[in-house]
């Protein structure tokens, strides 16, 4: 059995919201194409004698503004509901992780929660975090992911991040 403590911050959070947007550029490049096609059938019915890159630039310029547009509105969604939780607790708080051979269990002052080696869908690891994706049922499975957060700031040093995520492989191969 093994234990860390760490505080989640602000900082961790909108660095976890920023991780999950800059991976769906697949979504951002399919809104592109759809506004280049407007763009372009814009173009075929215009008689003006407008250049076609005339046309093309601000298609672009308005797409870019468009997904800039929802990034604002999902950061300030996100904000609000940050700002709920701050003042509810629960997540910028201690939080205690404990790993076991059955479980992986997350306690702060406010709850005590337990996941089967079964249920974490994902590890990553990067320079800066630990990240443990549990797997969700039903409607969660596609549309709201709990993911534990593990700061690199919770290890005296890389190696003991290191030897604690490859104990993490190892109890979820388990």
């Amino acid at each position: 059995m093994r234990q860390i403590r760490f505080t989640t911050t602000w900082w961790d959070v909108l660095r976890l919201y920023l991780r999950v947007q800059l991976r769906r550029w697949p979504i951002h490049l399919l809104y592109l194409v759809l506004l280049v096609i407007i763009g372009l059938s814009t173009y075929a019915d215009a008689s003006d004698g407008t250049p076609l890159w005339a046309y093309l630039t601000v298609t672009i310029v308005l797409g870019l503004g468009f997904l800039l547009g929802l990034y604002l509105i999902s950061a300030c969604f996100t904000v609000v509901i940050l700002l709920i939780l701050h003042f509810r607790g629960g997540i910028f708080c201690e939080h205690a992780l404990t790993l076991t051979e059955e479980l992986l269990i997350e306690e702060t002052f406010l709850c005590r929660t337990e996941y089967r080696w079964d249920q974490i869908s994902r590890l990553v690891k990067t320079k800066a975090y630990i990240f443990a994706y549990v797997a969700g049922q039903g409607f969660t499975r596609f549309f709201l992911r709990r993911v534990h957060l593990i700061p690199r700031r919770a290890f005296v040093d890389q190696a003991e991040m290191d030897a604690f995520f490859e104990e993490l492989k190892v109890l979820k191969a388990y």
